[in-house]
């Protein structure tokens, strides 16, 4: 499979219409949700442009439907959470 950008982490699941998700972090920086099926890519929306996703993990978190991941933002690292329904 290829992603439409470079890649730093990644996490697969199936949404419930059983279609594969996946959400990862590009080397630049921002969070993507790409529905494989679909070939359809969004870029996930967060409160600061200079927050910037980091490290070598994200999560899903299937109890509150959200991604979780580190990030850092003005030399301060942190752990963020993005509410989505895949």
């Amino acid at each position: 499979m290829n992603l439409p950008r470079s890649i730093g982490s990644f996490t697969y699941l199936l949404n419930n219409k059983k279609e594969p998700i996946v959400y990862y972090c590009s080397k630049s920086g921002r969070i993507y949700k790409y529905n494989i099926n679909l070939k359809q890519e969004t870029q996930m929306d967060w409160a600061s442009t200079s927050i910037d996703c980091q490290g070598n993990s994200i999560v899903w978190n299937s109890d509150r439907s959200s991604i979780v991941f580190p990030f850092s933002q003005n030399a301060l690292s942190g752990v963020a959470e993005i509410v989505d329904t895949p």
